[in-house]
């Protein structure tokens, strides 16, 4: 949908932050009511700031965890981990005061006094015991009035020397030898930043990882053309290489060769002239040479050693060169295992590209920072529904509204209007775990098309629709190409002829035919299929005493004349239409033939047909 890391972070961080403040003040209220000398005694500002603090600084360092986790079952494991690692060294550290005194931390025969020290003060729950320990000190007798907030860094200092210790005087002030505050403080961003930092670094479950050092880019902070132009002469290099046998088993026809020789052109324009082309600006997307290949697995009874010998790689995308114009509905058609969703999930990020480039309105993909650029410029439909069962049709839109910014006023007419054209208003309330799958796949489609997608990618959008429901999106989807581009995959013939401005047929991952449906089917068609219905045919054969027998005349009727005028024998038959198959090398006689099977439409009982 085009969210950006930075809102998942931020969203997440503001939903935390506000647990955890709820949490603080609920802990506050209960040690009141229940009049608790610990809580009467101390400031409440105190005593929140650091429940409040620690929450915070817990969520974070769960975030950092989070990252290494792939199962639910293993952060249960984790968890318990944790719970008793916290345990262990709350004990510790009220047990035997550890590290927390001044004669462990100064002292001058343990070395690593120190070092401990600091180690403890890596874990949230430490900072917290030793707070709660420092305020329990501060009221632990009937004349103890415990902190205020003024002291709050007073209470702090470490001073080495006993002897240099001011004596403690329950009347001024309560002394010790940490704070607490700042510690959980810098833990919630210190661990907030490396959680974001390992979650871009370390792969995901498709691989896609960011450089160690993205940070340091200047592409991921601020676009700029010669950023466009270092990835385009990344990609020309790529291509001044020899090219792996495995990129190069067969080659499309010639339209598939001049859009390539198309774009190759462009992408020359594009580095002399710094990353930016006047050619360049119909386009939606530009794909030069992209490629995308799965290593393959390691097999054998070693398999999980590094030493294990490994399969050959398989190539799912053999080298892409086309653009998708502004305003244009691209299909790519083809079988399974073509390349189709693979060149999607490249586009939209999900996985990392192996080589070549796309443009995104010219923001390259490759790019650090140029995906987050554009994801806000997508609307995407995946292979597979990604619904949550317990909310209703209306609440999904109205989420992903609010998610890609749209005016709070805006977003329930926009969903109301996508639940009118997908059918699904009277269904709005009802929650999606109890939807159809043609009703899911609906949903998905109004998800994609919601907002100001300059770019929409629908993925088999109609899969597991029925005719009707099917017909409702393609009209939907003919009306939402005004002002954006579409790029659609399926395996119907019949979905990419009529919704198809320009159609990439693959095979094998790879491009090997490109053009309008009326191109491609006068250059690849067997011909057409011409469909001769018969007046009446199914009253004539209700009323007739021999069921069949009027039919079968006017049938017998109109199978002469086709065999007189064009030499040709019924593909197949039923009572109401008579189906022929009529080769190209017939295409120059069926306009006469048509125009005398018109005349004699009543002498032959013709009722009606069609072609295609």
């Amino acid at each position: 949908m085009g969210m950006l890391d930075s809102s998942y972070w931020a969203s997440w961080a503001a939903f935390d932050l506000i647990m955890a403040l709820l949490v603080a003040l609920l802990i506050l209220i209960y040690g009141l009511i229940l009049q608790f000398p610990y809580f009467k005694r101390n400031d409440s500002s105190l005593l929140f700031m650091l429940f409040w603090l620690f929450g915070l600084a817990m969520t974070s360092y769960s975030y950092c965890l989070s990252v290494f986790m792939k199962k639910t079952q293993g952060a249960v494991y984790l968890g318990f981990v944790v719970f008793i690692c916290g345990w262990v060294f709350q004990t510790v550290q009220i047990g035997a005061a550890l590290p927390y005194s001044p004669q462990y931390y100064f002292s001058a025969t343990n070395k690593y006094g120190r070092a401990f020290f600091w180690v403890f003060n890596l874990f949230p729950w430490n900072p917290l015991t030793k707070g709660i320990t420092d305020l329990g000190a501060a009221t632990a007798s009937a004349s103890s009035p415990g902190l205020r907030w003024s002291q709050r860094y007073s209470y702090c200092r470490y001073v080495p020397q006993d002897e240099d210790q001011e004596p403690y005087d329950t009347k001024i002030e309560y002394r010790d030898y940490d704070c607490a505050y700042v510690n959980m403080f810098v833990q919630w961003l210190a661990y907030l930043a490396l959680a974001i930092y390992l979650n871009n670094v370390l792969p995901n479950e498709l691989g896609a990882r960011r450089p160690w050092y993205y940070p340091a880019l200047p592409s991921y902070w601020r676009p700029r053309p010669a950023a466009t132009a270092a990835a385009l002469r990344a990609v020309q290099e790529q291509e001044a290489r020899p090219r792996r046998a495995a990129s190069s088993d067969g080659a499309g026809d010639e339209e598939v060769a001049e859009e390539e020789e198309r774009m190759r052109a462009l992408l020359h324009e594009r580095i002399a002239k710094g990353g930016d082309a006047p050619d360049a600006s119909r386009f939606a997307a530009e794909l030069y040479g992209l490629s995308k290949v799965f290593p393959g697995a390691r097999t054998g009874r070693l398999a999980l050693l590094p030493c294990a010998p490994k399969g050959p790689d398989f190539w799912a995308i053999k080298g892409s060169w086309f653009g998708i114009e502004k305003g244009q509905l691209f299909c790519l058609l083809g079988p399974n295992g073509a390349g189709k969703t693979t060149t999607i999930n490249c586009l939209t990020g999900v996985l990392p590209i192996t080589g070549g480039d796309a443009l995104i309105y010219g923001e390259p993909i490759s790019s650090e920072g140029g995906l987050d650029r554009v994801r806000p410029l997508m609307g995407v439909c995946p292979q597979f529904d990604v619904l949550w069962g317990e909310l209703s049709g209306e609440e999904h839109l109205t989420i992903y509204g609010h998610v890609k910014g749209l005016p709070f006023g805006k977003v329930r007419r926009q969903a109301s209007e996508l639940l009118e054209k997908v059918k699904l208003t009277y269904a709005r309330g009802m929650r999606s775990g109890s939807y159809s799958g043609g009703m899911k796949r609906r949903l998905s489609v109004a998800i994609a098309l919601l907002g100001d997608s300059r770019i929409v990618y629908l993925d088999e959008p109609t899969t597991g629709m029925d005719p009707i429901s099917r017909r409702y999106v393609w009209d939907i989807i003919q009306e939402a190409k005004a002002g954006r581009a579409i790029v659609l995959t399926t395996h119907s013939m019949e979905e990419a002829d009529i919704l198809g401005d320009r159609i990439a047929i693959m095979a094998r991952g790879r491009v090997r035919a490109i053009g309008s449906s009326m191109r491609l089917k006068q250059k690849f068609g067997a011909g057409y299929v011409l469909s001769i219905g018969q007046a009446g045919a199914g009253r004539a054969a209700a009323e007739s005493p021999a069921p069949g027998e009027a039919s079968g005349k006017r049938a017998a009727a109109v199978k002469d004349f086709v065999r007189e005028e064009l030499g040709l024998e019924p593909s197949d038959e039923s009572r109401s239409y008579v189906v022929y198959l009529v080769q190209r090398s017939l295409e120059g006689r069926l306009v006469g033939f048509l125009r005398r099977l018109e005349a004699r439409r009543e002498e032959l009982g013709v009722g009606g047909g069609g072609g295609g």
